[in-house]
């Protein structure tokens, strides 16, 4: 490029000689200019691709982010399954405890007569203050637990013996330890 300048520069100091050759000058010296300017661009586009035959290719680009997505795509179906594998042991676990529940037979009314008489002495509406209420001596959380709302002891005799019977069946005659 250096001798194309110094062409350029010899050929604009003499307008009358004749252009050097193989690089035509004009006058005013823009037909030189030109030329450096196209032989620097084909340069630049030579170097580019060049870079680009080194570099990946669009459909290796494309490969790869097929890839990406593919391996997204196995992730959430391993995490899907992953939690469907987990409702199932759930629900077989909840299955097992519905089967457990319903294998303990609800008291009869001759067994809770027996534990109102033993708890309270079968008055329902003991409020002894000490934190057990009502005919079946409930705690306010054992109560709520059940399905109970307010205080034991101001609730209804039928629905004593039924928050009674509900906690019995979760665990049997276990939550009242100091009557038959």
């Amino acid at each position: 490029m250096v001798a194309v300048l110094a062409s350029a520069s010899a050929s604009a100091a003499q307008p009358n000689s004749a252009p050097s050759k193989g690089h035509p000058a004009t006058k005013d010296g823009l037909s030189v200019t030109f030329h450096i300017h196209r032989a620097h661009v084909l340069y630049r586009s030579a170097y580019e691709l060049e870079r680009w035959d080194t570099g990946p290719k669009r459909s290796e680009i494309r490969k790869a982010q097929r890839h990406k997505q593919a391996i997204r795509v196995a992730k959430t179906r391993d995490q899907l399954s992953e939690f469907r594998d987990r409702q199932a042991q759930r629900l077989s676990q909840y299955a097992a405890e519905q089967r457990a529940y319903a294998a303990i037979t609800p008291p009869g009314p001759e067994w809770l007569a027996a534990l109102r008489q033993c708890e309270s002495g079968g008055n329902y509406a003991t409020n002894t203050g000490n934190g057990f209420y009502g005919a079946y001596q409930f705690t306010l959380s054992t109560w709520a637990s059940v399905g109970g709302s307010g205080y034991p002891h101001l609730a209804a005799p039928a629905e004593q013996d039924y928050r009674a019977a509900v906690l019995y069946r979760t665990g049997g005659p276990g939550h009242w330890p100091n009557c038959p």
